[in-house]
């Protein structure tokens, strides 16, 4: 039962992460915003480093981390760009897709009940964007680079999967990956030029950063402690909640429109993903 509890806070907690990411990235540059809440939760995690391991698996999670990195920035994009309604099923479920198809190309069984999976995805995603066809379907800038973090995380999701497969620890990675993603962000702020804005953003939102820090570590070490206690694909499951949880955020807290017709959508896009999943 305990291992049900912390796998089922998970999606509450990352529902709320992206809420607040959401409500911080207004008015906000994407890339500082981005990178301060992820150097925090690099710096909450430091606690676990008597439990890294350090080998020759940790250069490969850094150059996994550079595709990763892009696939994140975009991601936050998208949530930027979009309601968070919208933004947080297609988060949640259009990866479930990529990952499917790169594992098809790469050798993986696929059979006919995984298209039925990628179609209840993807029909659930056209519902979504159009509301059931009360508005026109667009290829807005937002779904745009959701496309593309979808695409990315199919990639890298593969590399990391074969990665733990080496035996390396849960703790070790999520320190690496963290870490890694953090100096790539950082890198990233330096070359847009735009060092002069992280003491201005810290100074306005340094409690909303602080807040998604600390959510963003919640989310990511309840899953692991989850993991270690049930099967993985449970876990993994129960974490597509976060995209009906978005939409009710979305809707009742941010007052975005057609929660009604998104919720339903997000629905099947979940059963959809467990499909695949399962």
């Amino acid at each position: 039962m305990e291992w049900f509890i912390a796998a089922l806070l998970v999606p509450i907690i990352q529902a709320t992460a992206n809420l607040l990411q959401k409500i911080g990235l207004k008015e906000r540059s994407t890339s500082v915003f981005t990178f301060l809440f992820t150097v925090l939760s690099f710096f909450m995690l430091l606690p676990f480093l008597p439990f890294v391991e350090f080998d020759w698996r940790v250069i490969v999670i850094f150059l996994n981390s550079i595709l990763g990195s892009i696939g994140f920035y975009y991601s936050m994009k998208g949530i930027k760009e979009l309601d968070l309604s919208e933004a947080g099923p297609i988060i949640a479920n259009l990866s479930v897709v990529f990952t499917g198809v790169i594992e098809t190309l790469i050798g993986q069984r696929f059979e006919l009940i995984d298209l039925i999976g990628i179609g209840m995805i993807l029909v659930g995603g056209y519902l979504l964007e159009t509301n059931f066809r009360r508005t026109r379907f667009r290829v807005t800038k937002g779904f745009k680079y959701l496309v593309i973090n979808a695409i990315i995380y199919g990639i890298c999701v593969n590399i990391d999967r074969r990665i733990m497969l080496t035996g390396m620890s849960p703790f070790s990675f999520i320190f690496f990956i963290t870490m890694f993603v953090s100096i790539n962000l950082g890198i990233l702020v330096l070359v847009k030029g735009k060092v002069s804005e992280v003491k201005t953003v810290w100074k306005r939102s340094s409690k909303l950063v602080l807040g998604i820090g600390a959510l963003v570590v919640a989310y990511r070490v309840l899953q692991l402690y989850a993991v270690s206690l049930a099967p993985a694909t449970f876990v993994i499951a129960l974490k597509r909640l976060s995209a009906p949880i978005s939409v009710i955020l979305g809707g009742k807290i941010l007052s975005e429109k057609y929660l009604r017709y998104r919720f339903l959508a997000s629905i099947i896009m979940l059963f959809g993903a467990l499909i695949l999943i399962m």
